[in-house]
């Protein structure tokens, strides 16, 4: 792992230590990693049998991270990390200079880099998704998944989902779209690096029925 001005090392304890998605089962399936940071996750999936692992991070600063920590462990032909966001399809700017932690969701920048934002329609769409596995953890976007049709949600077996301000709609959604769910209790946290603070944290499984 890469330390050196990396301030994004806390979740590889939860990841490799304590087995966080264990729950995905991702043994030769493609994964889509949406919130990669510095790419911890996506390794995790790999070296558990995961077919191919398509990462998204849209920050440059722990992307950067991201690249490297894949090259690293000779990860290459299993795993791809794009400069990238999950939400509303589009383009944002971000700022190439914001030493970004795992804790922050997406802000656009008046200048930087443009970066792509992809639904879960658009990712299925390019990369051909089918039965594959779904990993959200992005401080907050994850509601865009409300907007998602239900054909592009059943691509997807196995879902885990951090929510971060309640689970009631996104279960909701997900049960409406044939899947078995099952969450964790919140727990209240104070995050003073996004947009709102006062969140209510915990997971949300799901398991195409």
């Amino acid at each position: 792992w890469i330390g050196e001005n990396n301030v994004n090392n806390w979740n590889i304890f939860d990841v490799f230590i304590n087995e966080e998605y264990k729950f995905l089962n991702v043994k030769d399936k493609i994964v889509i990693d949406i919130g990669a940071s510095i790419g911890d996750s996506s390794i995790y999936f790999a070296l558990n049998g995961a077919k191919k692992v398509i990462g998204l991070e849209p920050y440059p600063y722990p992307f950067s991270f991201a690249k490297r920590n894949v090259e690293e462990n000779n990860l290459n032909d299993k795993i791809e990390i794009l400069n990238a966001g999950y939400g509303e399809e589009g383009e944002i700017i971000v700022d190439v200079d914001k030493i970004t932690n795992d804790a922050m969701n997406l802000v656009p920048s008046k200048s930087g880099k443009k970066i792509k934002i992809y639904s879960l329609k658009s990712i299925v769409d390019e990369f051909r998704i089918d039965k594959a596995v779904l990993k959200m953890d992005c401080e907050g976007c994850e509601y865009h998944l409300l907007q998602e049709k239900e054909e592009i949600l059943r691509k997807f077996e196995r879902i885990q989902i951090e929510y971060h301000y309640g689970y009631e709609k996104i279960k909701y959604k997900l049960e409406s779209c044939g899947f078995n769910t099952r969450t964790t209790k919140p727990r209240r946290v104070y995050n003073k690096y996004v947009t709102n603070p006062k969140m209510y944290v915990g997971y949300i499984y799901a398991e195409k029925k």
